[in-house]
């Protein structure tokens, strides 16, 4: 509720219902593409490791 309440201050605009999901979806997002990377680096060091 803070945080719906302060950017619509910052932004000066009314709340828009619209726009509710869109920040959490570029969250996640980001965060599978971070996990992502991850789990690559962890295969190529597994198959150096093997062999």
């Amino acid at each position: 509720m803070a945080r719906i309440f302060h950017t619509m201050v910052l932004s000066q605009k009314p709340f828009d219902e619209t726009n509710v999901g869109l920040e959490e979806k570029t969250l996640l997002q980001r965060k599978i593409s971070i996990a992502q990377r991850s789990l690559e680096k962890l295969n190529l060091r597994l198959s150096e490791a093997q062999g």
